[in-house]
């Protein structure tokens, strides 16, 4: 696994499987789903609407960009104006996996003496199919001034890059 973090808070992982995030993304769509469940009539609607509408709320549209070069993919994801706390990078099966977890909790006066937070979480899923195999192990990431976040990912060479045979 290569982890390493971009920014003070942003952690980003190459290779790992991201199960743990993707069950964490389920679990507040999941939660979500409920709540909006509770808050219709049973007759006004169902489950799956429930499910879809929360996932709407929850994963944020990503735009994104890709440039093949003669060594290497290079993605760009705009991630202007967030505060990314994990974003794991993963390939297989001719597809590159990217997914994104922000959390924010919101301090604010409450009135006499108190102050009240709000907390949320927001998820980007990008699922893009890949024209080449890669070498996700030697991949890197920087963040741009422009809040785009840029992964640099190699291109596997032909027999794994070994010499011989």
């Amino acid at each position: 696994m290569n982890a390493r973090n971009l920014t003070d808070t942003t952690l980003i992982q190459f290779g790992k499987p991201f199960d743990r995030l993707f069950e964490r993304l389920q679990g507040h769509i999941r939660a979500r789903a409920y709540d909006l469940y509770n808050q219709r009539a049973p007759e006004q609607g169902d489950s799956v609407k429930d499910w879809l509408d929360a996932q709407a709320q929850l994963v944020v549209p990503v735009t994104v960009e890709i440039k093949e070069q003669q060594n290497s993919i290079v993605v760009y994801c705009n991630l202007k104006g967030t505060v990314w706390r994990e974003i794991v990078v993963a390939a297989a099966d001719g597809q590159l996996r990217i997914l994104g977890d922000r959390y924010e909790e919101r301090k604010y006066s409450g009135g006499t003496d108190s102050i009240e937070s709000t907390t949320s979480n927001t998820y980007f899923y990008l699922v893009l199919e890949l024209p080449c195999q890669l070498d996700i192990e030697k991949a890197g990431a920087a963040m741009l001034k422009n809040g785009k976040l840029k992964l640099t990912l190699p291109k596997q060479r032909p027999g794994g890059g070994k010499k011989g045979a």
